[in-house]
This record gives structure tokens, C-alpha cells and sequence, in this order.
């Protein structure tokens, strides 16, 4: 039996728009990608998936799942050989949970490493907030962002902290740091480190504090940036259960909104460059974290853009730099996306360059990069004497295996025959000396592992790390001035994160109660629900049937779903919809954004069980609580009978643009379901008249909803 929690990790690792991409042509579509459905016949594309929630979803004929179901559905194999396929491609080894009394005992302690899990992650977040609060009153280090044009909304944005000199600071905010169980927790984290002598001292110290989110938006881990003197001038956080420098990405999800909005993301070296840019206006820039760009990097932004700029240094260590960024690419290569390579004049980084030529240079400049393909053939001319036979074969030898690692198709059908004109030969001349294959092969493709591509023989070497140079004085402790104040109160209005707006634009609005003549959740609360759609919800259906008949999937490996419950005459994404019901509101916000369950706590949960109509919310939360799942496909996986609603649910979200602000939302909803229940229970208690009592609850009830309509309204105000 394979345990919950490694289909829980499996997950985590495998991305569901690779696993569909192997089988289904997808292309960009806003946040999701579309194309047409693998389990039935269609002209038009409604089969959706999202990169983001980790679920696919076809609204033409119902199916719907997460990458093991696919897997399953696609290609007839049973779950466990599912499990095991997708295992092997991300590298994990499938682990069977023993039967019988010790199964209780490995249950147990998946619970308990779940738990840990969930620590690493509040470590990770109270350390970002002592940072955040440290740099509103560190003078010299507010003064070096300012002498590098940062403001204080910019710095706010990113969240960017400080860590003092003091080699045991963290210890104001983690009263066990001397602790040897907490500390071990806090080296495991990447912010402590231990000596040979088991002393243990803050890993970043006399820094400006990068905090790095993953494509989630969960905070994974640290870049940190000496402002004096002082190597290395970067300091990342290690390897640690929850980051990997080689997959991650600065920026990315600060930056997504812009990249959408831009259609292209440009790809830098250092986090300033990043933060620099986006205070310039160019707010599209994400960077590696050090490292060599990886497949990885490029699979991630090819879920957000079909087009990339790559800026690097004009000297030869960026050159090489953008070498290894294109052999991670090749093996991703499709007609529909574009690639380019900008190489800024000597003395210049993104920074200095947008300052001294302005945005609208640097866009020029981004727009007229080499494409990646020129970048390509002219590195090859420049490699090789061409005047000569021996340079002309060499070159030949040297293209085949960067060749083989692209994709058949219109691209590489060009470059072959740009490269037989370099080399004096005609297309059929140079054909059977390269001998490529239709799938991508060699050296420089990965063997179905999500790890870094491997080097070709003879490719260039990687990029140098970065240089240290002078760089301003040291902070002060005394407090920073106040014109340039970074907020402290979480990600400003415009961060993009997946999720669920009301098609409005806003959230959904703020009222006492569910708006009259709206179904309350989804399924009506009967475990499920076919029917049409009505209004643009679902009405009526029972028991997950429609007419007698159930919803199932039928045949066997491509089989399709038969008598779906998602008609045709679905509403058009962007279309008007009815305001949603508070229980709509939350099931979708939550089963877009499991992590915000965290957040819920007792006296919440308590109000939700009063308040009648969020037994499927209540549901979610158990769920996503007991199964530590991380994202909307975990959810679905781990969702049981709760299954079907539940894929209503995410469904909906597919449909709607994504919120600005999930946890502003998470606030907004649970204070509307307390006053909704603070408004019923006063109703009940004006009941009693002449009850002392009675009229003393009524009054404390009407200062909570008060309580509550002012943080309301502190929180707009907080938004503008």
C-alpha cells in the first residue's frame, strides 16, 4: 500500500502541465494553458489545465483530475503503476506502507512529519517578519536602497528585510534558539548554521534580505546581499527540504501579473537587478539564484510567457553564462514560443543600464535581442574557421548533438538549413550527417528526470560568480527617516497569486449575509450534483447522478466520460456571473489556496459550525489538515468522497481572474460569516425583551460587529 503522504510529496514534485503536455499540444490561455481534449472528440479546445493549482479540468465533457489521474485515465495503467511511472520521472522512490498493526505505526509518523513540515514553514515565515521589521529601523541599510533609487513601496513589494551584524539575532524571535530539537529545526531551515564545535550562529548577518517565494507564493528560502565589505557579496539559503537554487526563481512570483500583462519575461543575474528593473518600471524580471539556468528555470517560465528574453553581461563570462541558458532550452523548444538573448554593452548590468537609457531603451533593447536561434548560428561562425574544410566539419560535429536536443519541427527544420548554408552544403547534403530524430536526444536532454541538463562535451564553460565590488557603508541602528518607510503589512494590491475573484473585479463585496436567492454551496450539500447549469451555478442534481445515470468514466485507458454533468452551454470564461454565496465564496478561495486552512483558527472554525451551509467548507478544511496537501491537485487527490463537489469548486476558479490578495479575501470572508452569525444571534436575543441579559449580549454582539467592520475598513484603507 503506498502511504498518503508520499502521493501527497509525489504530488509536490510532478507538474501536471509536463505529465499532459507529453500527450495534449497546449498552448497559453491567461493563467492556464488549453487545448484540445485527449477523452473526447472536439473542434474547439475546453480541455484547461493549471500550472498553478495543479489540476486539469475539460469543460466539454467533465474530465478532471491531477496528474496520477491522467496518467491513469490516458494510458489504462492501474494507480499504483501510475504512481510509480511519475515517481521514476522526478526521481523518487515508491514506499510501501506496511499492512496490518504496523501500517498505524507509519500512518503515525507521516502525521508527525507532516507536522514538521508545517513548523519549517512557520520558521521560515517568522523569520522573514523579524527581518521585514529590522529594516524599518536600519538607517544605513535604507540608505543604500535609496542610493540605488529603491523607495520604500518598491522594497515593501518584494519584502525585503534586513539582518543585523549580531550573530545571534534570530534568537529576539525564537526564544528556544539555544534549544538543541528548535535549533536543529533552524539549521535544517538554511537560517542557522552550526560549527564543527556545535556552536550555532545566524547564517545571515550584516545583509539585505531577498525573501524567495516558489511559483506558489510559499516562502522557501533566503537571498541575502552585504551591503559593505564582505564575501560573497550574495549569500543564498542551502539546500533544504523545501528549496533547491536549481528549480527556484527570484521574482517569479512577485512578478507575475507583469509578465502576464507584459506577455514576456526577462531574466537577469541578481536580485537587485531584479527589484531595480521593476522600480524602473520594467516590472517582468525574475533571476536565478546563482546558479546556471536549468530546465527546470525555463519550464517554469514557459507556464507564465511564450517569451523569454535572457540579459546577461556582454563580456565573455556572460557569454557563457547565455550558452548554458540555450542548451537548457533546446530540449523545450516549440514554433509557438520565442527566445532571445540581450547582452548589455561592457560596463553595464540591467541596473545601470535602465538608468542611464531610461525603460523605454531597455524595452527597445529587449525587443531587438538575438533570437535564439542567431545567438546559436553566430556562436557556431565564431567557433569555427569557416574558410577552411576541417573548421567547416568541425562545426557540423559540434551542432549535431544541439540539433538532436531540439524538438522536430518548423524551428529546427530552419536552423538546419541556416547551418548547411554556413557550412557550404545544401539541406540534403547536411541531412545524414546529423542524423536527427523526431524526439529530442543526448547529452543535453534529460532522461525523463526533472533534474539540471547535463553539459555537452566541448560546450562552453559555465558563468563565473558574480564579482564583489565596493559598496556602501555599513548600517546604522537608529531609526530610518520618515519619508521611506517599507510597509509592513503583507504583499501590496497588485501581487498576482492564483485564486478566485468575483467577475466584478473586486472581492465579492461586503455584507452581512448571503445575498437572497442563491444556492448555498455547491451540490446543495448532498454529496455531489449533476444538472444544468443555472445562473451560472449548479441547480438541483442528487447523489452525483444525473438522470438516473452516473457520472463515471467508461472503457478503458482512453475511454471518455459519458453523460456529463458540464453541458455545452457552460458560461463563456469572463462571462457575468451572480455574486457568490459566502459558502461558495470560501470553498473556492480555499481549494485554490489550501495553505490559507492555516489561518483558520478555532473561534473561525466555530463560527463556521453555527452558521450552518459550510458542511462542504468544513470538509476542505479536514482535508487539507489531515492530508497536508499544498495546492488545489493535492486537494482533489486527497478529497475522497467530498471528490466531486470539490471539483466543482476548483472548476469555478478556472473561470475567473485571479485574486490580488488571497489572504486579504480569507479576512474579508470570515469576518462577513461572524457578523452574518453575530446578526442571527441578535435577531434570536431581541426576542427576549425586558431580558437584562439578553440586551447585555445584544450590545456585546453589536461591538464585535463593529470591531469587525473597522478592520474591514482599516484593511481597505491599508489597500489603496
Amino acid at each position: 500500500m503506498i502511504p498518503d503522504s508520499f502521493i501527497q510529496s509525489l504530488l509536490e514534485r510532478v507538474d501536471v502541465a509536463d505529465v499532459v503536455g507529453r500527450y495534449v499540444q497546449l498552448r497559453k490561455a491567461g493563467a492556464n494553458l488549453l487545448g484540445l481534449c485527449p477523452f473526447h472528440n472536439e473542434k474547439s479546445p475546453s480541455f484547461t489545465v493549471s500550472p498553478t493549482k495543479q489540476f486539469y479540468h475539460c469543460f466539454g465533457c467533465g474530465a478532471h483530475g491531477t496528474s496520477i489521474r491522467f496518467v491513469m485515465e490516458h494510458t489504462g495503467a492501474s494507480f499504483p503503476e501510475a504512481v510509480r511511472q511519475l515517481a521514476d520521472s522526478v526521481g523518487m522512490s515508491v514506499p510501501e506502507e506496511p499492512r496490518g498493526p504496523g501500517g498505524r505505526a507509519a500512518r503515525e509518523e507521516q502525521s508527525r512529519r507532516r507536522e514538521e513540515v508545517s513548523r519549517h514553514t512557520q520558521v521560515l515565515d517568522t523569520a522573514n517578519d523579524h527581518y521585514r521589521r529590522a529594516l524599518r529601523t536600519a538607517r544605513g541599510a535604507i540608505e543604500y536602497l535609496k542610493g540605488r533609487g529603491l523607495t520604500g513601496q518598491i522594497a515593501a513589494q518584494y519584502g525585503l528585510g534586513w539582518a543585523a551584524a549580531d550573530r545571534h539575532g534570530l534568537s529576539a524571535v525564537f526564544p528556544d534558539y539555544d534549544k538543541p530539537e528548535f535549533s536543529a529545526l533552524l539549521v535544517e531551515s538554511g537560517l542557522v548554521i552550526q560549527s564543527d564545535d556545535g556552536r550555532r550562529y545566524d547564517r545571515f548577518r550584516d545583509r539585505v534580505m531577498f525573501p524567495i517565494r516558489n511559483a506558489r507564493g510559499h516562502l522557501v528560502g533566503f537571498g541575502g546581499r552585504v551591503i559593505g565589505k564582505g564575501e560573497p557579496k550574495y549569500l543564498n539559503s542551502p539546500e533544504t527540504p523545501v528549496f533547491s537554487k536549481g528549480t527556484e526563481l527570484y521574482g517569479l512570483w512577485e512578478a507575475r501579473q507583469a509578465i502576464r500583462a507584459a506577455s514576456q519575461v526577462i531574466v537577469v543575474e541578481g536580485y537587485m537587478d531584479v527589484v531595480a528593473l521593476a522600480q524602473m518600471g520594467v516590472g517582468n524580471a525574475v533571476a536565478t539564484l546563482g546558479t546556471a539556468t536549468t530546465a527546470q528555470h525555463v519550464q517554469k517560465l514557459l507556464r507564465v510567457t511564450d517569451n523569454i528574453v535572457f540579459s546577461f553581461d556582454g563580456d565573455g563570462a556572460g557569454r557563457r553564462a547565455a550558452w548554458r541558458a540555450l542548451q537548457a532550452c533546446l530540449p523545450l523548444l516549440r514554433d509557438d514560443i520565442t527566445i532571445r538573448f540581450l547582452f548589455l554593452p561592457d560596463g553595464h548590468d540591467p541596473d545601470s543600464f535602465i538608468r542611464a537609457q531610461g525603460e523605454d531603451a531597455f524595452r527597445q533593447s529587449a525587443r531587438e535581442a538575438s533570437s535564439l536561434s542567431r545567438f546559436m548560428l553566430d556562436e557556431w561562425a565564431a567557433q569555427h574557421d569557416l574558410a577552411q574544410p576541417e573548421g567547416r566539419a568541425r562545426c557540423i560535429h559540434d551542432a549535431q548533438p544541439l540539433m538532436q536536443a531540439m524538438p522536430a519541427g518548423g524551428l529546427r527544420l530552419q536552423v538546419v538549413r541556416e547551418l548547411a548554408t554556413l557550412v557550404r552544403l545544401t539541406p540534403d547534403e547536411i541531412a545524414p550527417l546529423l542524423a536527427l530524430q523526431d524526439q529530442p536526444t543526448g547529452p543535453l536532454v534529460n532522461s525523463g528526470r526533472r533534474q539540471p541538463v547535463a553539459a555537452a562535451a566541448g560546450a562552453a564553460p559555465a558563468a563565473a560568480a558574480p564579482a564583489s565590488g565596493p559598496s556602501a557603508r555599513g548600517p546604522a541602528t537608529d531609526r530610518a527617516p520618515a519619508d521611506w518607510t517599507p510597509a509592513d503589512d503583507g504583499p501590496p494590491p497588485g501581487f498576482d497569486e492564483a485564486g478566485f475573484v468575483p467577475d466584478d473585479g473586486g472581492h465579492g463585496g461586503y455584507h452581512d449575509g448571503p445575498p437572497p436567492g442563491y444556492q448555498e454551496g455547491y451540490g446543495g450539500g448532498q454529496g455531489g450534483g449533476g444538472g444544468r447549469r443555472q445562473g451560472g451555478y449548479r441547480q438541483g442534481g442528487g447523489g452525483g447522478a444525473r438522470g438516473g445515470k452516473s457520472d463515471r468514466w467508461q472503457g478503458k485507458g482512453k475511454g471518455r466520460f459519458r453523460d456529463r454533468d458540464w453541458d455545452d452551454e457552460r458560461d463563456p470564461p469572463g462571462s457575468r456571473r451572480p455574486v457568490p454565496t459566502l459558502p461558495q465564496r470560501l470553498v473556492r478561495l480555499l481549494i485554490a489556496h489550501p495553505q490559507l486552512v492555516a489561518h483558520i483558527d478555532a473561534q473561525a472554525q466555530a463560527h463556521l459550525e453555527h452558521a450552518g451551509d459550510f458542511a462542504l467548507v468544513l470538509a476542505l478544511i479536514r482535508i487539507v489538515r489531515d492530508s497536508g496537501a499544498s495546492h488545489t491537485g493535492a486537494v482533489l487527490q486527497a478529497a475522497g468522497d467530498a471528490e466531486h463537489d470539490l471539483n466543482l469548486a476548483a472548476a469555478d476558479t478556472l473561470l475567473v481572474d485571479e485574486l490580488p490578495d488571497p489572504d486579504a479575501e480569507l479576512r474579508d470572508t470570515l469576518r462577513s460569516i461572524a457578523i452574518s452569525r453575530l446578526r442571527a444571534e441578535q435577531a434570536d436575543l431581541a426576542r427576549r425583551a425586558g431580558d437584562a441579559a439578553a440586551y447585555a449580549r445584544y450590545a456585546e454582539c453589536e461591538r464585535e460587529i463593529g470591531r469587525l467592520r473597522t478592520a474591514a475598513a482599516d484593511d481597505a484603507a491599508a489597500a489603496q
